[in-house]
Parts: C-alpha cells; sequence; structure tokens
C-alpha cells in the first residue's frame, strides 16, 4: 500500500517520498482520505433511475379561429402628436 501527504492549505495530494515527509506543512493520509472516489459504496455507483414522465392522455387541440381578435385602440390625440412633424 503507498502512502500519500496532503498538503494544509491547498488540500494538494502528493505520493510519499522521504523529502516531503519532512515538509511541515504535508501531513500522511490514507489512500482512502487521499481518493475517496475509489472508495465510495457500491451502491452509489450505480446509476440514478430516470423518472418516466406521465403520458397525457388528452392532447388540446387549439386552433386560430379559437383566439380572440385583439380590439383595435385608436386614439385621435396621440395620432395627431405622432404625425406632428412628417411631411405632408
Amino acid at each position: 500500500m503507498t502512502k500519500w501527504l496532503k498538503h494544509e492549505d491547498d488540500g494538494y495530494i502528493f505520493r510519499w517520498t522521504e523529502d516531503r515527509a519532512n515538509h511541515p506543512k504535508l501531513y500522511e493520509v490514507s489512500e482512502e482520505v487521499a481518493f475517496p472516489e475509489k472508495h465510495k459504496p457500491k451502491h452509489l455507483n450505480a446509476p440514478k433511475k430516470r423518472r418516466q414522465r406521465k403520458k397525457v392522455e388528452e392532447q388540446l387541440e387549439l386552433f386560430v379561429s379559437d383566439l380572440q381578435d385583439e380590439p383595435e385602440y385608436t386614439n385621435e390625440e396621440l395620432n395627431a402628436e405622432a404625425s406632428r412633424n412628417l411631411p405632408g
């Protein structure tokens, strides 16, 4: 089993060597701590089941003829103001 060293400040993982082991900010950790993704329980590795969407039994029928016409707005004062400086 290889030994691993972890840096106190930034959490970087290094393979254990004698020179690095003497560094004041590096401390020894187990492989489980260094690489937790390799040692997680098997049930967490299983793919998640996708939820199936419920089928819509009734389809909506929308037609253009069902839409109401947009009411027409006229404002004589606003029309006069908007066309005040137009030629003609």
